[in-house]
């Protein structure tokens, strides 16, 4: 099979809540959603800390998802004060950084004294970040904080069959099976997998994924 699929790679849906698999996240998953306070959440890659940001960022108008590694000065946050959600990402961006860790203090202590909501996340609990300047991380700690769960693989699994059946799918427990084996195992990089297979199983007109097939469009991993 060609490497040059027919089509260009379809685009990603936009991350919403309804497209979360919980797990064992309902309850950070519902704080999210419906708290108008500060969140923290923190967790390893692929647990789905940008996907709820991003999600809680598109259900609201007026709010902002922002990379923590795109903050600098404070004309970087211009705004961000009074924005109606602001969702910060990858706050280990701003590790060995002062003026931006305090660019992001002045706006958090902003919208605190406002009752604004925010949400930050890291990959790790707030006493663990590295070389935050000690009154962020002080700010941090008084946030109500929510460690995401990575899915474990049966949860997986079903996901994967999931979905590979909403996309009309016929996909075997050997292909399956590899997915798990040789892909990162967040739904973020297993859903742009799936739509890989999607796109060159119609151009091959097959109407079962295989492992064979599934190697063939994403390598021997």
């Amino acid at each position: 099979m060609s490497g040059q699929l027919p089509l260009a790679m379809a685009a990603r849906r936009p991350p919403g809540f309804e497209h979360f698999v919980i797990g064992d996240n309902a309850a950070a998953l519902h704080s999210l959603r419906y708290d108008t306070g500060c969140l923290y959440l923190h967790g390893p890659p692929g647990c789905g800390k940008t996907h709820l940001l991003r999600a809680r960022a598109r259900s609201e108008p007026g709010a902002l998802y922002l990379p923590a590694d795109m903050i600098s000065d404070s004309d970087s946050l211009a705004g961000a004060e009074s924005v109606s959600w602001l969702g910060v990402d990858d706050l280990e961006a701003l590790s060995g950084r002062p003026e931006a860790a305090t660019t992001l203090l002045r706006v958090l202590d902003s919208r605190r004294s406002q009752g604004l909501p925010l949400a930050v996340a890291a990959r790790c609990e707030t006493q663990n970040l590295p070389e935050l300047l000690r009154d962020l991380q002080t700010r941090l700690t008084q946030c109500s904080a929510f460690r995401l769960r990575p899915l474990d693989e049966t949860s997986l699994r079903s996901w994967l069959e999931a979905r590979a059946q909403q996309r009309g799918l016929h996909i075997s427990d050997t292909a399956v099976a590899w997915l798990l084996r040789h892909e990162r195992r967040d739904p973020g990089h297993l859903e742009s997998a799936l739509e890989r297979l999607d796109i060159a199983a119609l151009a091959a007109k097959r109407g079962r994924i295989t492992a064979p097939f599934v190697r063939m469009v994403l390598g021997e991993g």
